[in-house]
């Protein structure tokens, strides 16, 4: 483990390479901030095994606990949105985003792009799975990554015949009449890249986060997103509030996210819903 002094004199010899060497000053910086992490890591680490054997305090331990996630906090640096008018034009309003099947929704919405967090909600049973098999199948051909549909509602099955029949406009009775030919056109057109990933109640935030790696998600379907596990909250609405912080995150991270939550019972038989009757959360 090095030691202070020992850290000092790393990093001299670095810069001093860099001085001398015609060496990206983003790299620098870079190579010197994980050195750094690294150090107070390992000063935490062997502080810990001290205080286990009485010879440092927890005082002492919960202090580098604190410059650790001061320093981290410092190391972070926010940048500001680069005001260049030609650079918003090609971000936001050149360059296509996903667009929706149903043209209102293009007009009222507009295309989805990474960053944007919505949801859906609605009475048990009142064509939610039907709406996004409708709009994700328009969706697909318009981009080359994954549309992952994190299903942990209606059996996955039930969900990726809806896929098959938006897709291919087909009702149940004439999609299995010729099998072979009806998934070879469901392949051509979607090339395979709707991933039903069938999560049953056991989804948890630590899981999804690791499916997300593995794969080039262009649309995320979160469904239904309030019974995602791993947050904790005093409150069940306080808990919501998490999950749908995370949820936005994740939009901002990887691709546009759709959530479907349930509409609680005061929305039944109702045809205009209001936000707050969403369940749960209110919100």
């Amino acid at each position: 483990m090095l030691k202070e002094q020992e850290r000092k004199e790393v990093t001299m010899l670095i810069r001093d390479i860099y001085d001398q060497q015609d060496v990206d000053s983003e790299l620098l910086h870079t190579v010197l901030e994980e050195h750094r992490r690294l150090s107070l890591v390992g000063q935490i680490a062997m502080t810990a095994i001290d205080v286990s054997s009485g010879k440092q305090s927890v005082q002492h331990l919960l202090d580098l606990f604190n410059d650790f996630e001061h320093q981290e906090v410092e190391a972070d640096v926010v940048k500001p949105i680069e005001m260049n008018l030609e650079k918003l034009y090609d971000t936001q309003i050149a360059t296509p985003g996903l667009r929706w099947r149903v043209d209102w929704l293009n007009k009222s919405l507009g295309s989805l792009r990474k960053g944007d967090f919505g949801f859906i909600f609605a009475r048990p049973e009142t064509g939610k799975t039907t709406f996004l098999a409708s709009e994700i199948t328009h969706m697909v051909s318009q981009t080359d990554g994954d549309i992952l549909w994190f299903n942990n509602e209606e059996q996955g099955n039930k969900v990726a015949i809806r896929v098959y029949q938006a897709t291919l406009g087909l009702t149940t009775e004439t999609l299995f009449k010729d099998k072979l030919t009806n998934k070879e056109r469901y392949q051509a057109i979607t090339g395979n890249r709707i991933k039903i990933l069938d999560f049953e109640d056991s989804s948890s935030k630590h899981r999804i986060e690791a499916v997300l790696k593995q794969y080039n998600p262009a649309l995320i379907i979160f469904d239904q997103i309030d019974k995602i596990r791993g947050f904790k909250g005093d409150r069940n609405d306080l808990e919501l509030k998490q999950i749908y912080q995370w949820a936005r995150e994740i939009s901002k991270t990887y691709a546009p996210v759709i959530a479907v939550s349930q509409a609680s019972g005061e929305a039944e038989g109702k045809l205009f819903l209001t936000m707050d009757m969403v369940d749960g959360s209110k919100t």
